[in-house]
């Protein structure tokens, strides 16, 4: 989890490095102001992101990504009763 979390700050920081063109800091404050209601709003985001465990990862996954279905490592989903391979 910490890695997971180390690597998203530092997407975070090398983004907001950019000075012109899209994706730096102009852009990052824009659009906290008019998505959000501030300009420094990504802080918020930014402390979700610190704060996050990886039961709030995993109960995030079940409510969000599961139709309640298996789905195999393959990312092929498996209806009930049928393990055959379809390949």
């Amino acid at each position: 989890m910490e890695r997971v979390k180390n690597q998203r700050l530092a997407q975070f920081l090398r983004g907001i490095e950019r000075v012109g063109g899209f994706g730096g800091k102009s852009d990052l404050l824009a659009s906290s102001q008019v998505y959000l209601g501030s300009p420094d709003a990504y802080k918020a985001s930014l402390k979700r992101i610190e704060s996050a465990t990886t039961e709030d990862v995993r109960s995030a996954g079940k409510r969000w990504l599961s139709d309640g279905r298996p789905v195999r490592r393959g990312g092929r989903r498996e209806s009930a009763g049928d393990s055959s391979d379809h390949s």
